[in-house]
């Protein structure tokens, strides 16, 4: 799936990754969204873009957090999220055995910087958060800046 980028490219550097079940409420994954931004000294609207697994592309609550946030989303193949996988922090033997995919959150994350950083990786801001329904992780282009200020160790 090819989605332009050039909207999100000039706004910032940071960008959202999103996993979630079908039922999750809107007011839940908002709510989450809201404290990992604030966790990390960034405002919601610091956000480029949002990225999810391709399957939950249609989700209400994805839609909700999108327009609330005036964000483009990109949906991701399963392929994609896993070509990143051995850079995820996060392992969830649950989310391995149902779709082969350890953290969608912060595989969508990484794929959505990478693309915005023109195939350089992009990096996490630290492991996913979570409710019980939604998980959500950040992360940034991979720029001098961004290197410096992730707050984990790049290989």
């Amino acid at each position: 799936m090819s989605t332009d980028l050039s909207s999100m490219r000039h706004r910032t550097s940071w960008v959202l990754g999103i996993g979630l079940r079908a039922q999750c409420p809107p007011d839940d994954l908002i709510s989450l969204v809201t404290r990992i931004t604030a966790d990390h000294g960034l405002a919601m609207t610091d956000l480029a873009g949002i990225a999810t697994w391709q399957a939950r592309i249609k989700a209400p609550a994805i839609h909700a957090l999108a327009a609330s946030l005036d964000c483009s989303i990109v949906g991701l193949e399963r392929p994609e999220l896993a070509r990143v996988g051995p850079r995820v922090l996060t392992r969830s033997p649950r989310l391995r055995a149902l779709i082969g995919i350890d953290s969608v959150a912060e595989a969508a994350a990484l794929v959505l910087a990478d693309r915005l950083a023109g195939g350089q990786p992009g990096a996490l801001a630290g492991p996913r958060r979570q409710t019980d329904l939604a998980t959500a992780a950040l992360a940034t282009c991979a720029t001098d800046w961004a290197i410096d200020n992730v707050n984990y160790p790049l290989d």
